[in-house]
């Protein structure tokens, strides 16, 4: 095959694939669309993608906060969903079955819920969206103080200890310990 010579593309490459359906939407923005190709190709058996935002960025050639706003309006769309794994690690995100579809899916190995009649419903409460999180995420946070402040559950000590994994990412916010490591290593005494 020469530089500049005629190809048929017809199974040729390997790549990102916008479907019919999500290419004809003018609602959907244009990064929109090449995001829900590229994150589809993280997809694995289970339905399940969690690349970086970064890693996603760099390989569309966008910006970190377009990618960021492309995922949010997917997710506003109904398109996808995502669950923060840690601190430090890549969201998880999942592809939900959408009316723009038009039954044009294959589910006779899985079951897909009918979500039609549903509609994307941001949080107005912090305490709501904080414990949606927490639920998602298997942890447990303190209740509001104001709810019942003799509990004192609003004050640090009561909330979970959790240390991201890795160690330059700790923070440690207690009184200044200037003189404890120099001791500790048997230096000034």
């Amino acid at each position: 095959m020469k530089i500049g010579e005629r190809i048929n593309p017809y199974n040729l490459f390997v790549g990102s694939f916008i479907p019919n359906w999500l290419l004809k939407r003018p609602e959907v923005s244009m990064a929109a669309k090449l995001t829900y190709a590229r994150l589809g190709q993280y997809a694995g058996k289970d339905g399940e993608a969690f690349p970086k935002i970064e890693t996603l960025a760099e390989e569309l050639g966008a910006s970190k906060s377009t990618v960021e706003r492309a995922l949010l309006e997917l997710k506003k769309a109904g398109l996808i969903e995502s669950h923060q794994r840690g601190l430090t690690q890549s969201n998880r995100y999942f592809f939900l079955s959408h009316r723009w579809m038009s039954g044009k899916l294959d589910t006779s190995n899985q079951t897909v819920p009918d979500t039609s009649n549903l509609t994307v419903q941001e949080p107005n409460d912090l305490t709501v969206h904080l414990k949606r999180i927490s639920e998602e995420n298997q942890l447990k946070i303190p209740p509001d103080p104001s709810s019942n402040p003799a509990q004192g559950a609003g004050t640090p000590a009561a909330w979970p200890k959790v240390k991201p994994k890795d160690p330059e990412q700790w923070s440690y916010s207690g009184p200044p310990l200037v003189d404890a490591l120099p001791r500790a290593r048997g230096g000034r005494q």
